[in-house]
C-alpha cells in the first residue's frame, strides 16, 4: 500500500519553510516559526492512544472478548484506528518528534524544514537543517539534513537519519561512510525512545557531516571509464552476475533511463559531476526523485525516504564508493 500525505482533518498534513520541497507538497511557514507552531501547522498536534482489542463472539455482536495481549492505536483528534499493536509496542508521540531538534533549533545549529504525517498519520517525520553546507570544487553546493520518522503500524522502526540535498537539482541522498554505511539510528518499537542515547550514536555533536563532506569530495575527483560506469549501472541497478546484454528488460530500461539523467540532469556539466563518480550517483538521484513516473507526488516523497527509491539510490552511492582509491 502505497504511504500518501496525511489528509486527515480535510487538510495537507505537513508544513515546510524556505524553497517549495522537492515533491510539491506542503503548508509554507515563516522561516524561525516556534516548534509549537509547526505542531498545529504540520498537523502533528495530536497524540497516539491505545486499547485493548475487543471482539464480538456471537453472530449478534451481544457477547463481546478481549485480546490481552493486543491493542488498538488510535488518534486523538479524529479517533481514526492506526494499527493493532501488540501490547508491548512502545509509541514516540508526533509531538515528541518535533521535541527532539528543540535543543538545536534554540541553539542555532538546525532549522526545521519539513514535518508531516502520511498515510492517514500512520507515518510521522520531522526534517531539520543542519547549519552548514559544503561546496565541491566552488560550484556545487550540498545542503545536509537530519530526518527523523517513526511509524505506528510496524512498518519501520523508529528511525533518525542523515540525509542531503544538492541544490542545484534537489536532489536527496542518505548520507553514508567510506564503507557506504549510513549514520542511521533506528529504534525498535520493543524499546522506549532515548533522545539522548541516539543523538550520541548519531554523533550530531562529532563529524559526521564533515565525513560525508570529505567523502563527496572524493566521489568529484574519482574520474570514471565508460567501462567503470558501465560496472557501476549493473552493479547498482541490474544483476552483477550477468553481463550488460544479459540483464532483464526491466532492469536493462532503468540502466538506461538512469543512464540518461546521468548525463542530461542539471548540475551534469558541473566539474565536480562530468564523468565523476560524483556524477553518477547523482544521475541516479535525479532520475529516482524526479524523472522517475510514480502514481503520485504522494508515492515520489514515500519511495525517495523510506521504500524502493531510498534503496536504489544506496545501491547505487555503494557501488560508486567502489571506485574511490
Amino acid at each position: 500500500m502505497a504511504h500518501m500525505i496525511d489528509l486527515s482533518n480535510e487538510r495537507e498534513n505537513m508544513a515546510y519553510v524556505g524553497r517549495r520541497p522537492w515533491h510539491g507538497l506542503g503548508n509554507e511557514l515563516t522561516p524561525g516559526a516556534d516548534l509549537d507552531v509547526w505542531r498545529v501547522e504540520a498537523g502533528l498536534d495530536w497524540s497516539v492512544n491505545r486499547s485493548t482489542v475487543r471482539f464480538d463472539t456471537d453472530e449478534e455482536g451481544e457477547t463481546e472478548g478481549t485480546m490481552t495481549d493486543r491493542d488498538v492505536l488510535w488518534r486523538s483528534d479524529n479517533q481514526k484506528a492506526l494499527s493493532v499493536v501488540s501490547s508491548g509496542y512502545k509509541v514516540l508521540q508526533p509531538g515528541a518528534a518535533l521535541e527532539f531538534f528543540r535543543e538545536f533549533v534554540a541553539a542555532g545549529d538546525m532549522e526545521i524544514e519539513t514535518a508531516g504525517s502520511l498515510d492517514d498519520g500512520r507515518r510521522i517525520w520531522a526534517l531539520a537543517r543542519i547549519g552548514e553546507d559544503f561546496t565541491l570544487m566552488g560550484q556545487d553546493r550540498v545542503s545536509g539534513f537530519l530526518l527523523l520518522a517513526t511509524s505506528f503500524d510496524g512498518s519501520m522502526a523508529t528511525t533518525a537519519k542523515f540525509t542531503t540535498v544538492r541544490v542545484v537539482c534537489q536532489n536527496t541522498l542518505h548520507m553514508a561512510d567510506t564503507m557506504g554505511n549510513q549514520p542511521t539510528v533506528r529504534v525498535p518499537h520493543s524499546t522506549s525512545f532515548d533522545e539522548d542515547r541516539v543523538k550520541t550514536a548519531l554523533g550530531i555533536r562529532e563529524s559526521a557531516w564533515a565525513d560525508f563532506g570529505d567523502l563527496a569530495d572524493e566521489l568529484a575527483r574519482t574520474r570514471v571509464s565508460p567501462m567503470d560506469a558501465r560496472r557501476w549501472l549493473i552493479d547498482a541497478f541490474g544483476d552483477p552476475s550477468k553481463g550488460v546484454d544479459e540483464q532483464s528488460e526491466d532492469a536493462a530500461r532503468l540502466m538506461q533511463r538512469v543512464w540518461g539523467s546521468v548525463q542530461d540532469s542539471p548540475g551534469s556539466n558541473l566539474r565536480s559531476a562530468g564523468g565523476t563518480a560524483w556524477g553518477l550517483v547523482n544521475g541516479a538521484t535525479h532520475y529516482l526523485d524526479h524523472a522517475r513516473k510514480y502514481r503520485s507526488d504522494n508515492n515520489r516523497l514515500s519511495s525517495n525516504w523510506f521504500g524502493e527509491g531510498a534503496k536504489l539510490k544506496q545501491r547505487a552511492l555503494r557501488s560508486a564508493l567502489k571506485m574511490v582509491a
